[in-house]
This record gives C-alpha cells, structure tokens and sequence, in this order.
C-alpha cells in the first residue's frame, strides 16, 4: 500500500518536471529589443552599406601604375644586341592622374549611398521593433477581452441556476434555459477562439527573435507610447537626405569630367652604344580629347537623378506631415468618443444589466431583456477594448513617422 502511494507520487513528480520543461519560457521586452538589433534582415543592410563604401573606394581610386618592358629592333637572324643603334631593351611606367577632384566628389558620393543603406538598415530595425509593439498590443488586447468574456461566463453561469429554480418553480419556459446553455456555449466558444488568437500572435514573435518564446507583458514599458521625446532622427527622412547629398556629389563629379585625365609616362631604353650616344631616356603625355556624347550624357544623367532625389525628399516631408495631422485628428477623435464610452454608456448598460438581472431573478423580467442587456455590456467591452488598441497603434505609429526612440 505504501509502496503505491510513493510509486503515485514519485509519477506525479515526473509529470510535474515533464510540464515545466515543456512550458515555453517568457522573454522580456528589452531582451526581444536586443535580438531584433542584430536580426538578419538588419545585419544584411550594414554589410550592404560596407561594401557600397568599399565600391567607392575603389571607383575613385587612380588606378594602378602601368610598367613596361620592351624589347625592340633585334634582328631577325641573330638575334644579337649590337647590330643597329636602334637595338635595345626599353623600360617604361606610366600613370594616368586626373587634373580635378572629381574622384574625391565620385568618393563623397558613394559615401553618401552608404549612408542611405546605413539608415534604411536603422529603418528597418524601427520596423521590426514597432511589429514587437504590435504583438505587445495586441496580445494585451486579446487577454483582456478573454477576461471580459469569463466574467460574462461567470454572470451567464449564475443566471442558467436562476433559470433552472424559476423552471422548477413553474416561472420560467424551457426555451429560456435553453437560450441562456445556448448563449454560454457561444461565449465559451469565443473564449476558445480568442485562446487560438493569443497562439497565434504570441507565433510572430518566432521571425522578430529567432526562437519560440512568450512575450512578457508585465516588463513591457508601455509608458514610452504616452510619452512624446523631442529628441528625435528620422532614418527614412534622413536616407531621403543622404541620396540627395549622394546626387549632388555625382553631378560635381560629372561636370569636373569634362577635363580629361592626362597619362604622363616615362621610359629608358638600354642600348649597346654603338653609335657612341649612350642609353635614351623618353616622356609621354597623353589624354583623350571630349568629343563623344558619353561625359555629356553622365552629366544629364546625374543632373536629372538629383532632380529626382529632391522631389522624393520634398513629397516625403508633405506626406509625413499630412499623416501626422491624421493621426493626431484620429487620436483627438476616438480619445472623446472612448470618454464618454467609459464615464457614461458602459455605466449605463453594467447598471441595466443589473437591473435586468435582478428583475429576471425575481420572475419578473423576461429571459429575452436578459440576454440582450448582457449582449450590450459585453460588445461595449469589446468595443472599448478595440478602441483602447486602436489609440495605442495610432501612438506608436506617430512615433515611428517622428523618428522617436521605441525602447528604452
């Protein structure tokens, strides 16, 4: 007997361990903001950006020195050294070097556009971070809704007893208990539903930090969405700015293209010395002359891509400013209506629902008005809720058209 008491106990124990390995570990806002930082889909940006500053190095660079050995006049039949003056071994080297500074402007550029990938990579990583806000948001609205939904559970579960005495009693029909079982078994339903979203949500987070984890809602800093910060950069804006500068380097550049690069060269020619001159010594210098439409077309090229930068830098900052206003005007606007949701109508229908309730108990109110008081309440609840959800994307997403920080 004892025996199978410990044997009870000791698989109880085992079940027990089992569970909480299984149990998925919760991780802290600040720890899922530190995973999002070095996500792939970041890190492949910054390398981005390297290897366009890298590019620029080389597109500006010179260009190797050129070295040249020659071997020239040797006859044919001997081969020999010192049957002609001209016979001898030529060495040589040559640079071409630009007379302007359109390879520093062409490096200032390329700069530039590494700086565009630089900070859509920080754009990106604010992305990710509000998509962690989102699920944050979300998953706080779903439990809260699962609460609201249990307490009606509760109250449907109360009033189902009350029914069966009334029907007992001969004060109530049949069809009012079976409305009131039906009624519960919808809102059982929602709750189930409402679980199946919580898993749902809870799954995005797989892709924002790499592992199946649960968001820890009581960590989240949710004080940051009220909080307006006055220091704040905008990446998409400034990626905007980065691509103008970018475009203005490049037209610089073009037009300094105008003037060729020269290639200057020197060489020295060993000889047999038969004429009694010695070795020659010999420069060149060389350049091409502009007459192709190809420095002419770069140039309208660059001018029209700067062109092209301001106008989508100038229709980002109306566009900005436009969806600013909105969301200022939408926040204002379900604020008010949420006020009076709260000090009035929800009051209002919890007090009806009493009222209702406390009728239907006594046998003096129908199952009908009982149930549509409770169906009231609830979709009000919900309602408050979604609209309680709806304020806080609209603050996050001002902060992310901003530029304000999303983390601590």
């Amino acid at each position: 007997m004892i025996a199978d008491k410990l044997k009870a106990q000791f698989m109880k124990l085992i079940l027990f361990i089992i569970c909480q390995y299984s149990l998925v570990q919760a991780v802290s806002f600040n720890e899922a903001i530190k995973l999002i930082e070095s996500h792939d889909q970041v890190e492949s940006m910054k390398f981005r950006a390297k290897m366009i500053k890298a590019q620029g190095e080389s597109n500006s660079s010179w260009g190797d020195p050129n070295v040249k050995l020659t071997a020239s006049n040797f006859p044919v039949d001997n081969l020999s050294d010192n049957q002609t003056p001209m016979t001898g071994i030529e060495f040589g080297i040559s640079q071409t070097i630009p007379l302007t500074t359109k390879y520093g402007n062409i490096e200032n550029s390329f700069n530039r556009l590494s700086d565009v990938e630089k900070f859509k990579s920080l754009s990106v990583e604010r992305q990710l971070k509000s998509e962690l806000w989102k699920i944050a948001i979300t998953k706080n609205k779903i439990l809260k809704e699962i609460i609201i939904l249990k307490e009606n559970a509760s109250w449907l579960n109360n009033n189902i007893k009350t029914s069966k005495r009334l029907y007992s009693n001969g004060k109530s029909s049949q069809q009012a208990l079976l409305d009131l079982e039906i009624r519960k078994s919808e809102v059982d339903a929602d709750i189930s539903n409402k679980q199946f979203d919580l898993k749902e949500v809870e799954s995005n987070l797989i892709y924002l930090i790499g592992k199946e984890d649960q968001l820890d809602l009581k960590k989240v800093p949710w004080r940051i969405l009220k909080k307006n910060t006055s220091e704040s950069v905008d990446p998409s804006q400034s990626a905007l700015e980065s691509k103008l500068k970018s475009s203005e380097y490049l037209v610089r550049a073009s037009k300094l293209n105008y003037v060729p690069d020269v290639t200057v060269g020197a060489s020295y020619r060993k000889r047999s010395d038969i004429d009694g001159n010695g070795d020659f010594v010999s420069a060149s210098l060389s350049f091409p002359l502009p007459f192709s439409d190809k420095r002419y077309a770069s140039n309208t090229t660059a001018v029209n891509e700067k062109y092209s930068a301001h106008k989508q830098l100038n229709n980002y900052k109306i566009k900005k400013s436009s969806n600013l206003r909105k969301i200022e005007l939408s926040i204002k606007k379900i604020s008010s209506e949420l006020g009076i949701l709260n000090s009035k109508t929800i009051r209002y229908a919890e007090n009806s629902r009493k009222v209702t309730s406390k009728s239907y108990s006594l046998g003096q109110g129908t199952y009908v008005g009982l149930l549509q008081s409770e169906l009231k309440l609830q979709s009000l609840l919900l309602k408050r809720e979604t609209m309680k959800e709806r304020i806080s994307l609209l603050r996050l997403e001002r902060k992310l058209i901003r530029g304000e920080k999303l983390n601590e």
